[in-house]
């Protein structure tokens, strides 16, 4: 549930006929019959984006699945089931083994493609024949594939549902639905629209410490440039993300001012996952190594904006004229991020990198992108125009903002959001 908005609810009343007619195949004498359906529905696109947010990354589910499968492989050496003496023959303990040692995970799921696209086989669960010794091998793995148990649905390797609705991901079209369906809890509970309200007060309660991680940028137009995309390009994630509202807590900007907020959420042992979302620049980087934070609990990350490909040959200015060099770690800030569309002067020339300071610990000078007042005035248009004109998602510049959403979502993969009792988890 934790997957899915109120705003993507559907409740619909009808009769079977008009609203269930799948359901007729069984019971046709009731087509008249009234009926609640309760149901919560996004793409596969929105799914990944929010399971990837929550950790539940391609990775994570081809490392539990190899892990699981490893495990069940060693475990299958001590197994003392009977072979069968045919030679053209297995029991099923004999294929299920075999089964498993040429099902590495990418092999699972191209396996897994076929059995989904070919329909013909989905009427033969779970009574498809176990094929013989010398059955071709791809015969073997989707019959090992359709097999389902009641807690490893299509043989996926993972305690975890979440792991397998991520892996599926890879392979089903990016806008296709993927529909929740509660009407049999609604129809016991009488009541869909009162269903819904208790499953989404639930979350909401849950916000607090489960569901929105806390995003701390240097100042109000960091907050604004990057709220604002994330609305306009990953709408499906905007709620997962609080912003720091620098106008309503009256908070001052700067990269100091953002680690001293993070320390202060670590020392109260905030629940929530929280990420400091710092400029990639000289001050930044001088600004941790000061901090001295020492390890991070594992709710809590310093990200930096992420490195430049356009950033590396950009135009500076300093005491000798113009130079062209790699301003990543030394001058880019959330501007930088605004697209070429913005960063482009009517002249055709990149707006410049201004150099400002030198830092002695770190021996790098600090630069910071001149004109800035109108570069945000430029992108707030620029989201603005989007907003009114989704064409525009199409024509203008927005891959370096969507370099900084993904950053955000992926600040957590390097550490699983559950350990499943792994041996050393903490």
């Amino acid at each position: 549930m934790t997957l899915f908005q109120a705003s993507e609810r559907l409740i619909r009343r009808g009769s079977i006929e008009e609203i269930a007619p799948s359901l007729l195949a069984d019971d046709p004498e009731n087509a008249s019959e009234q009926i609640e359906l309760l149901t919560y529905e996004i793409t596969v696109n929105a799914l990944k984006d929010r399971l990837d947010l929550m950790g539940f990354s391609i990775k994570f589910a081809r490392d539990e699945y190899e892990r699981i499968r490893n495990l069940k492989l060693e475990e299958s050496q001590s197994e003392t089931e009977p072979i069968s003496d045919a030679p053209d023959s297995w029991n099923k303990f004999e294929a299920t083994q075999h089964a498993l040692q040429e099902l590495p995970f990418d092999r699972w799921l191209n396996t897994f493609e076929k059995f989904w696209n070919d329909k013909k086989l989905w009427g033969a669960i779970p009574r498809r024949p176990m094929p013989s010794k010398d059955s071709p091998l791809d015969e073997l793995l989707l019959w090992y594939v359709s097999t389902q148990s009641y807690d490893i649905a299509y043989s996926f390797l993972s305690d975890d549902a979440r792991l397998l609705l991520r892996a599926l991901c890879e392979i089903l079209p990016p806008q296709a639905p993927v529909i929740y369906d509660l009407s049999e809890l609604a129809y016991d509970s009488g009541d869909a629209q009162e269903l819904a309200a208790f499953a989404e007060a639930y979350l909401d309660g849950g916000y607090a410490t489960t569901r929105r991680i806390i995003v701390l940028t240097e100042g109000r137009t960091d907050q604004r440039a990057i709220e604002g995309s994330l609305k306009l390009l990953r709408p499906a994630l905007a709620n997962y993300f609080s912003f720091l509202d620098f106008d309503t807590l009256a908070i001052p900007g700067g990269v100091t001012s953002v680690l001293n907020t993070l320390k202060a959420l670590i020392s109260v042992g905030i629940a929530n996952r929280v990420v400091a979302l710092l400029d990639n620049d000289t001050a930044a980087h001088a600004a941790v190594q000061a901090a001295k934070l020492g390890a991070l609990p594992r709710n809590a990350r310093i990200v930096f904006l992420p490195r430049l490909s356009p950033a590396e040959n950009y135009p500076t200015l300093g005491p000798t004229g113009m130079t062209a060099m790699d301003i990543n770690g030394l001058a880019c800030s959330i501007e930088l991020f605004f697209g070429a569309d913005v960063l482009t002067k009517d002249s055709g020339q990149l707006v410049p990198i201004q150099w400002k300071g030198y830092d002695d610990k770190l021996k790098r000078y600090q630069g910071e992108i001149m004109h800035k007042a109108e570069l945000q005035s430029s992108f707030g248009e620029k989201l603005s125009k989007a907003k009114e004109d989704p064409a525009l998602l199409g024509t203008r510049d927005w891959a370096p903002m969507q370099m900084v959403i993904q950053s955000l979502v992926e600040a957590f993969h390097d550490m699983p959001p559950i350990d499943y009792g792994l041996e050393n988890a903490e």
